[in-house]
């Protein structure tokens, strides 16, 4: 719960008013089954920060992947790598 409660800060303190309404956060579920994260950094401070595209495959349901591009953090992962796809981002977001 420690990383939805850092990820929901995050969302917070992006919307300015402008930002939420173009904007966010997308959680959504894959049917292979797993994960899929997507979050805009355009107006960001993490518009133009350089990520290092990252991939963990052990097997078909221990596998993720984030990466940016087009101006979004975008992730996916088995049923287990919700959590791992949010610390990534945030130890990202830190650095």
């Amino acid at each position: 719960m420690e990383m939805i409660k850092w990820l929901e800060n995050w969302y917070k303190s992006q919307c300015d008013g402008d930002w939420e309404h173009m904007f966010g956060v997308k959680i959504d579920t894959l049917d292979n089954p797993g994960w899929t994260v997507k979050i805009d950094l355009e107006d960001t401070v993490l518009e133009d920060k350089p990520f290092e595209f990252y991939r963990k495959y052990v097997s078909e349901k221990d596998w993720i992947i984030c990466q940016v591009k087009n101006c979004k953090f975008k992730a996916g992962g088995d049923p287990h790598k919700l959590g791992e796809i949010i610390r990534i981002f945030k130890e990202w977001a830190e650095s």
